[in-house]
């Protein structure tokens, strides 16, 4: 079974055990997408997911605009 799932964030310090707990699932296959909902969290939402850059499982958006 494949899973994927979404995580939309401003960078909240939860962010990174949302992302920890879904890439430790133990289904055949998972996906994590993480959205940064506007530029302005960029700067606390990228040094978070670069601790799992080498994880193919792991996609990053990165919104222009807050929505």
């Amino acid at each position: 079974m494949s899973v994927t799932v979404i995580l939309p964030t401003t960078g909240s310090p939860e962010l990174r055990s949302a992302i920890e707990s879904v890439l430790n699932q133990t289904y055949d296959e998972v996906t994590c997408y993480v959205v940064c909902d506007g530029d302005d969290y960029r700067g606390r939402v990228k040094p978070i997911v670069d601790e799992h850059a080498g994880n193919r499982n792991l996609k990053v958006a990165y919104l222009p605009i807050n929505v």
